[in-house]
């Protein structure tokens, strides 16, 4: 086994092992690695939808300032290392096969691969980062939660600035059944004396984040207090209205710190039209002919967004002819309410099912179609989607195909296509492994 294979091997194992939430195991591994959290400056970001585009574009707008910023997101596409950038770069090889082994060689002999102290998949993960970062001597850490806040392996941060960016029903068995519930979760990142800044949500959630607020003496900022137009925040790169909230909370998020970390403006348009982040509304040209849409769409509430976005394409482009849709997802539970909701844009299912724990099967795909769905029905395997003779390489018809759901199937299929890329005018995103 090769070292890279090896490595992936160890922390996937930890993957199998489930996840464990609290931050006592984490407080623990960040002290015997001398918590490497507290050499930079972070911003910490929470929410259901938008915390990687907002990481990204506030990303784009600290590095076109010239600051050399590090960027913490999940999951990862295709490489495992694309959780761990510095100025956009994911941390190479060489260097991610060495920490992992340094921190085993710290860690194993205190705390016991078997023990319960033993760090999950995530922890390790996120202290890689933490110590890769301090190793880099970033001057701003962009930390994007990976699930909920307050006992999530990331909230062990003090950062200059805490993001929520929007609170919608997912991962309801963990963080509750209700939206006010998860805003609760959320809010754990909140800490005392320290900005938070609010996304575009109803008033009774921001009361959950103001009372937090208040009770910690930290100062409040929403995105309504800043925007009342949303026409006017400035466009970036990233297509998709959607696209425009996260915008205008991250441009927030820089005018709320700009005392600390000083602003020119004038960098902020070039940096808003140089934001890169695959599988949101994103457009490949496949063999120069066929256009490919992609946009990792796993809950209800990101659902909306691209309903909306289909909306347009099918009114306003396609003069209402319908769409091939390509989906696959994570979770029963998901399909029953993705499958009905794109529905109306499709003339066409191809349902796929993601190489991952849980991934809902063709049977229950197909269960979740609507009564009154008249359109035809396939299946495919991810791996042969893109070869010769195949349903896309065939494909004739003067209009984009769609692929959507789990972001673990985008991965899959931005793997299957980097295996074809002769055939692809522009893949558009980094560091295919």
């Amino acid at each position: 086994m090769k070292p890279y294979e090896r490595t992936c091997n160890f922390l996937f194992q930890l993957r199998n092992r489930g996840s464990k939430y609290g931050l006592d195991r984490m407080r623990l591994l960040s002290k015997l690695l001398g918590n490497p959290e507290k050499s930079f400056k972070s911003i910490h970001i929470a929410g259901t939808n938008g915390k990687g585009s907002t990481a990204a574009i506030l990303e784009s707008m600290y590095r076109f300032q010239g600051l050399k910023v590090g960027l913490f997101t999940s999951p990862h596409l295709i490489y495992l290392g694309e959780r761990v950038q510095t100025n956009r770069v994911p941390i190479p090889v060489e260097d991610l096969i060495e920490m992992v082994e340094q921190i085993r060689s710290i860690i194993d002999p205190i705390i016991g691969v078997g023990s319960e102290d033993y760090p999950t998949f995530f922890e390790f993960i996120t202290a890689l980062a933490f110590l890769y970062f301090k190793r880099e001597q970033v001057d701003l850490a962009i930390i994007e939660t990976g699930l909920g806040g307050r006992l999530d392996s990331t909230n062990i941060l003090n950062p200059i600035a805490s993001v929520i960016t929007s609170i919608g029903l997912d991962h309801c068995d963990i963080l509750g059944n209700t939206e006010d519930l998860i805003a609760k979760e959320k809010a754990g990142i909140i800490k005392a004396n320290v900005p938070v800044i609010v996304g575009f949500m109803q008033t009774n959630l921001l009361k959950v984040f103001s009372e937090k607020a208040v009770f910690l003496s930290s100062r409040m900022f929403t995105y309504t207090d800043r925007w009342t137009d949303p026409e006017e925040i400035p466009l970036c790169s990233l297509d998709g209205k959607c696209q425009r909230l996260n915008t205008g909370l991250a441009i927030l998020v820089t005018e709320v710190l700009s005392n600390s970390i000083p602003f020119n403006e004038k960098n902020r348009k070039h940096a808003l039209l140089n934001v890169e982040w695959a599988a949101r509304w994103q457009k490949i040209s496949y063999k120069n002919r066929v256009r490919l849409i992609f946009d990792a769409t796993h809950n209800q509430a990101g659902a909306h967004f691209l309903t909306q976005e289909l909306a347009l394409l099918v009114d306003l482009e396609l003069k209402g002819e319908k769409l091939d849709i390509f989906l696959g997802v994570v979770g029963e539970d998901r399909s029953k309410i993705l499958v009905p909701m794109l529905a109306k844009y499709a003339e066409s299912f191809h349902f796929l099912v993601p190489d991952q724990p849980n991934a809902c099967g063709y049977a229950n795909l197909k269960e979740s179609l609507p009564l009154n769905f008249k359109g035809k029905v396939y299946h495919h395997e991810i791996n042969n989607l893109f070869s010769d003779g195949e349903f896309i390489d065939n494909y004739t018809q003067d209009k984009p195909i769609l692929f959507t759901g789990s972001i673990y199937l985008i991965g899959e299929l931005f793997k299957a296509l980097s295996n074809c890329e002769n055939k692809t005018s522009r893949l558009g995103f980094n560091d295919l492994r």
